[in-house]
């Protein structure tokens, strides 16, 4: 066999292979001018909404020895609704909850239930129906809030105000890198769901609710969409569906908000939120870990080392969230010592992962290579 027919045997066999696998997918364009455009506008827009938010959050400051209300009252519940009402399904409550004293029972229903912070001597009004029956308690706050909840409260604080500061350098620093935007984002999301200011129970404080359910995913999201898109992305077979699957659940989660979880948030409850915010977290988080995988094992040379600082940054951030899930569940005890080491714990966790993205950021200018100068 000749040389030329050798070569043809073998075109023809990676032909064949290719007809068996299919072919790869259309890319994705990550660097257009109206990518840009739109990502600018989220980022300032987050900017603005961000600091106006902290701005708030110092106006209530001194609600900071105040106790969240769910806190206070102590119980647990199934979220459904009542006729055209939202409401909670008590189905435990704590032994020195407020609400034994007040005859409330496993099974009742808190209609409409209120939101926000209570100070010392501060009281709250509860609309509870027990079988066929309504009645009205109101509960009054005779303690502040404890001391590992006001020291979590000012951690918080302190991190909101870090990732307000080091996102808002990226978005003004980097405003032409489309991969920059997106983690400047992440961090403005963060700093925002850090940043809720400590309203009274009232409509406030159901505005901080439904902005927190809002950005639940939303953080993890765009940080998984600038792996996609660091150094204007990268080549793969996974990596055009990665993101195609990432604007879908995002569309997705914007539906259900819109018709579902903010009806019931303000108080004209279609349908029970139910799991699907939490779902779309995992979902996102899933993603997000699958995005850099990919990331990391398509890149080589100084790719790599450059992808590494994101990839530190975005560990850090799970462990955080980790750590938060299994405070959460009890697994370190409820101890006060307990709270308050996972409190610092968790709030080093994110600063350091918060410092380590924005190193990962502005150290390096790849917008120069795709046309975007400054």
């Amino acid at each position: 066999m000749t040389t030329e027919e050798h070569s043809g045997h073998l075109a023809s066999k990676v032909k064949a292979r290719e007809g068996e696998v299919g072919p790869h997918p259309p890319d994705i364009q990550v660097q257009t001018t109206k990518l840009l455009r739109a990502w600018q506008i989220t980022a300032f827009a987050l900017v603005i909404a961000a600091t106006a938010w902290a701005a708030m959050c110092f106006a209530y400051l001194p609600r900071i020895v105040g106790l969240d209300l769910q806190y206070f009252l102590g119980y647990h519940y199934d979220n459904t609704r009542f006729n055209s009402l939202p409401a909670q399904r008590i189905t435990s409550i704590e032994p020195n909850s407020p609400l034994l004293s007040a005859g409330v029972q496993v099974g009742d229903l808190i209609l409409d239930p209120p939101r926000g912070t209570l100070l010392t001597g501060e009281s709250v009004r509860l609309q509870i129906r027990h079988d066929d029956q309504f009645r009205s308690v109101v509960i009054r706050s005779e303690q502040g809030g404890q001391l590992s909840l006001v020291v979590e409260a000012g951690l918080q604080l302190c991190l909101g105000i870090l990732m307000l500061i080091l996102g808002s350098t990226i978005v003004f620093r980097r405003r032409r890198d489309i991969a920059a935007l997106a983690m400047a984002c992440a961090l403005l999301l963060g700093a925002s769901m850090l940043l809720l200011p400590l309203f009274p129970v009232g409509r406030f404080a159901v505005l901080a609710a439904l902005w927190l359910n809002l950005t639940y995913p939303l953080p993890f999201a765009a940080l998984a969409y600038s792996v996609l898109t660091f150094e204007g992305g990268y080549r793969s077979r996974a990596r055009p569906y990665l993101v195609r699957i990432l604007i879908g659940i995002c569309a997705v989660y914007g539906v259900w908000f819109i018709m579902i979880a903010a009806p019931y948030l303000l108080g004209w409850a279609w349908i029970s939120p139910g799991l699907v915010g939490f779902a779309a977290e995992i979902a996102v988080l899933a993603l997000c870990v699958a995005a850099v995988a990919d990331a990391w094992r398509h890149s080589e040379g100084e790719r790599r080392q450059r992808l590494r600082w994101l990839l530190v940054a975005v560990s850090l951030f799970l462990l955080g969230l980790g750590l938060d899930i299994a405070s959460d569940l009890g697994t370190f005890g409820k101890t006060f010592s307990a709270d308050l080491i996972v409190a610092v714990a968790v709030t080093i966790v994110y600063a350091v992962a918060t410092i380590t993205l924005t190193y990962a950021v502005l150290r390096h200018r790849s917008n120069d290579r795709f046309g975007f100068s400054d």
